[in-house]
């Protein structure tokens, strides 16, 4: 009886329920499409940040990482060759890197010049752990060659010094004892990678030449390790440290993934978290004010009709279930059309998605580790959540308009026209 009672409540008052119904869901359908877009975002910032900026773990001087703003060569790793071997009998992809600050400016001092990082990659190795080869379009040159003198741009940096494929830049830096040194070299390759921080802030060199120029024969800043996306960072972390205990000198080295290589963007992981409890806060609000108003509406509209029913007996607590059912019925409905939006949306995003790169190139770095095109990702807990909650949430908030309606006396009641 009672719930045939608040389903006929709901038919009753169709333009109502669907107001209400339609704020219920346009809080669940961007609640789904805007999770599922960061979701999105950050996945593949995550690969881009492993395959073109970071890898997925690096070993490093202790010294290198407590001042790795800085980039400082003269804390280096003396014996790559050991770490490398160890890493690679265990499974590991593994690759040798120098990484310095360098001042770069075009030969014929037509732009300013660019302060950049300059990485030294081992050309034969670097494939295992990085994609940068494959990011070099048609038309846009070619790699660098080992032991050659020649570098390969991110695109922006490209641009601000002016500089094409054939092109030669200098190179200014400081060798391991902090004595500047340069050297000229040829522009072999522009990169277009995925990721804005290599397009605006990073050229690359063969490892021997850069070696040569800082005087650091046989050294690297880095071992960068290659490990399958889907283990846990911080496990291989201390996987990778039991490995290299057995290493001479390997106590005064130490082991960071990539959330603590960028930590930039693991902040924005957590302000997104954030911003997504923020964001399911406003759905509960959306919700709360449009079942209140609605319950408080039917309730002073129903005055005698409430007096009836306590007349004849019905208790408070069946009056009170009825409205709560009558509320859940409208939530059911805005769920249903809130996921229904919210799953379309996703399935547009996750197939086509959006073109960010004018924004990106006109705002500028956004944490994110993407250039073009972002894709969301399914995330169907969220769903599940969002839907059963405003069900639930739209329920519970009928239930104080209902209690409030109940404490007038049954006369009272009867007597309202």
């Amino acid at each position: 009886f009672i719930v045939g009672l608040a389903l006929k409540n709901l038919f009753r008052y169709r333009r109502r329920t669907l107001i209400t119904a339609l704020a219920i869901a346009a809080g669940v359908a961007m609640y789904i499409f805007i999770d599922g877009w960061l979701q999105g975002a950050e996945m593949e910032s995550v690969r881009n940040l492993v395959k073109y900026e970071t890898g997925s773990a690096r070993v490093m001087h202790q010294s290198f990482w407590d001042d790795h703003e800085f980039l400082l060569p003269k804390y280096s790793i003396d014996n790559p060759r050991a770490v490398m071997s160890a890493l690679s009998e265990a499974g590991y992809s593994v690759t040798p890197r120098i990484n310095v600050w360098a001042d770069v400016y075009t030969t014929g001092g037509q732009a300013e010049s660019v302060t950049m990082q300059l990485v030294g990659i081992d050309v034969t190795t670097d494939d295992r752990v990085f994609a940068l080869e494959g990011t070099i379009p048609d038309g846009n040159g070619k790699f660098i060659s080992a032991g050659q003198p020649e570098i390969v741009l991110g695109s922006d940096v490209a641009d601000r010094l002016e500089v094409k494929p054939g092109g030669t830049v200098q190179i200014s830096t400081k060798t391991k004892d902090g004595v500047w040194t340069g050297m000229q070299v040829r522009v072999t390759g522009i990169l277009f990678t995925p990721d804005p921080i290599v397009n605006n802030s990073m050229g690359f060199v063969p490892l021997h030449v850069l070696q040569s120029v800082l005087q650091m024969p046989g050294r690297v800043t880095d071992v960068v390790v290659g490990f399958p996306e889907w283990k846990n960072p911080d496990k291989e972390d201390a996987a990778i440290a039991g490995i290299l205990a057995g290493i001479d000198g390997a106590d005064a080295y130490t082991v960071k993934n990539y959330n603590e290589l960028a930590s930039e963007f693991g902040m924005i992981v957590q302000s997104k978290s954030a911003g997504t409890k923020v964001l399911l806060f406003l759905i509960f609000i959306i919700a709360a004010i449009g079942v209140s108003n609605t319950m408080l509406m039917a309730v002073y509209e129903r005055f005698r009709e409430i007096g009836m029913m306590r007349a004849m007996g019905m208790k408070d607590r069946s009056i009170i279930v009825s409205f709560f059912i009558e509320a859940m019925g409208i939530g059911i409905v805005g769920a249903a059309i809130g996921v229904t939006l919210g799953v379309l949306a996703d399935f547009y995003m996750v197939n086509v998605g959006i073109d960010l790169s004018y924004f990106i190139n006109d705002m500028g770095n956004i944490g994110y580790r993407i250039t073009g095109i972002s894709r969301s990702a399914w995330n169907p807990g969220t769903i599940l959540q969002a839907g059963i909650f405003s069900i639930v949430f739209s329920g519970l908030v009928a239930i104080f308009p209902a209690r409030r309606a109940l404490k007038k006396q049954i006369t009272d009641c009867l007597r309202v026209k």
